[in-house]
């Protein structure tokens, strides 16, 4: 039988999971890569022993196509962010099942994709894009958007992201962002202006395939203000059913398919507010924590991962999975390190006292010796999942976390 092949641009973060979802149901994997040097963290998660080719250049769509038109290729999942203008290109241009081209810039973009919400009549958060302070404060003042949130147009996780309580705020945000590259490999220029939305915030994952968009997953983000900044402390994963659940999937429902996505992941952060949800952003790749299968399995039957390499590949599997809503086997909480002081010891004997927890899964930490204050999800040194039958005591041992962050893990630098 003749090989066949699957393109994923950017494997990187939880993407790079994705190559053996394919490689075990026969079909051999191809990477190319977007435009823009990648931030250490991606590249440290690239695994380039899962794939049969690596095209290497990343700037001429022709060559890259030129490339592609070798082998008998099936679909181009697009793996981050910065891929996904690219993904949509290259399966368009290599005549493959595809997410509508003409709405790629909605689906990249935060202030089309608000745009086109707003075109579809659906709820969204009102902007303005720009990189001039007295014109962002004139809308904020003329609107009545204060407190505002500033962030890059095409960023990633919190990178830039600045919370602006009075006008006497917005240049120094804006003079934070602009000087900023993004990790995903880009210079940030210009800035997303919008109105502090108050409410909740959750994680709506989906996977499409033929009009068919499923939920796989539902998250609740907790997170604290400080200094004007926003700090993210745990992430946990929902059962199905309940009345917010029903509210955040009839909503990403509908804005999934606005958006123009036919096929695969996306990855959706909502707030509900008390009128109701409202979309943060959408983003077309596999949920970013980075957590390995093996454990997300652990509390899911179905995952991300495992259903995007169906709807791609294997449609009659995809089909059976989505049947019905998803169901919790376990509860599973990621709690995000904090480091309280604004530089700090790490004290890795410390660690040994999380992996002592009794809903301990997993510790992922990225930074030994000295670290800096957190001050958003990218400033945070790690994290650690937790994974039990009963809630109680991973409430427990989230406690028993912030104890041995301040007493033990960091220590202040004088």
């Amino acid at each position: 039988m003749k090989k066949k092949y699957c393109v994923i641009v950017d494997a990187y973060g939880s993407t790079a999971y994705l190559p053996a979802e394919f490689i075990k149901r026969g079909f051999e994997c191809i990477h190319v890569a977007s435009p823009g040097e990648k931030g250490e963290y991606y590249l440290k998660s690239f695994r380039p022993q899962d794939f049969a080719v690596i095209v290497e250049e990343q700037h001429d769509i022709d060559k890259i196509v030129a490339q592609l038109e070798r082998y008998p290729i099936v679909c181009v999942v697009p793996g981050t962010d910065a891929a996904v203008l690219l993904a949509d290109t290259l399966a368009s241009r290599l005549g493959l099942k595809q997410n509508d081209l003409e709405l790629s810039p909605a689906r990249r973009y935060k202030d089309v994709m608000a745009e086109r919400l707003a075109a579809v009549h659906l709820p969204h958060i009102p902007h303005i894009k720009s990189s001039d302070s007295a014109e962002i404060i004139a809308w904020a003042n003329q609107g009545g958007h204060w407190p505002l949130v500033i962030k890059p147009i095409d960023g990633a996780a919190t990178e830039g992201l600045s919370l602006c309580q009075a006008p006497s705020d917005v240049q120094a945000a804006l003079d934070y962002l602009l000087s900023q590259t993004s990790f995903l490999g880009h210079q940030f220029h210009v800035a997303l202006a919008q109105p502090f939305l108050v409410g909740s915030e959750y994680i709506v994952n989906t996977v499409s395939r033929d009009g068919r968009h499923y939920v796989c997953d539902i998250w609740e983000s907790q997170k604290e203000h400080d200094n004007g900044h926003i700090i993210y402390t745990t992430t946990a994963l929902l059962p199905s059913t309940g009345a917010v659940q029903e509210l955040l999937s009839d909503y990403i429902l509908k804005v999934v398919p606005a958006l123009g996505v036919n096929i695969g992941p996306v990855h959706s952060e909502v707030m509900l507010t008390s009128q109701g949800p409202v979309l943060i952003e959408s983003n077309c790749r596999i949920m970013g924590l980075g957590i390995p299968p093996a454990l997300q399995e652990e509390a899911l039957e179905y995952i991300q991962t495992t259903l995007t390499a169906e709807s791609y590949v294997d449609p009659k599997n995809f089909a059976q999975h989505t049947k019905a809503p998803y169901v919790l086997k376990k509860h599973l909480v990621c709690v995000l390190h904090q480091v309280p002081f604004e530089q700090a010891f790490v004290h890795e004997s410390a660690i040994a006292q999380i992996k002592a927890l009794e809903s301990f899964k997993m510790h992922k930490f990225s930074h030994t010796g000295t670290v800096m204050k957190t001050i958003d999800l990218l400033t945070s040194p790690g994290w650690v999942l937790l994974i039990h039958d009963d809630p109680t005591v991973i409430e427990a041992d989230i406690k028993c976390i912030r104890d041995i962050e301040r007493n033990h893990l960091f220590s202040p630098k004088p």
